[in-house]
């Protein structure tokens, strides 16, 4: 094999596990970013709830 094929195959790899890392990295945040908006949609999901809950009750009484 010539030297420089050699040369550009293994700069080829590097590249690739470099991208591969930093769309492992990107995924694995992306998919803590969704965990976290799930868990604020259930928090707002409570307090809609209890505002729906208040305004019953404020209805009622007039």
């Amino acid at each position: 094999m010539e030297p420089l094929v050699v040369v550009f195959g293994i700069f080829g790899w590097l590249i690739n596990l470099i991208v591969i890392f930093y769309l492992i990295r990107f995924s694995t945040r992306a998919n803590e970013q969704v965990e976290a908006l799930k868990e604020i949609n259930k928090k707002q999901d409570a307090q809609i709830d209890l505002l729906i809950q208040v305004a019953h009750k404020r209805k009622d009484s007039l």
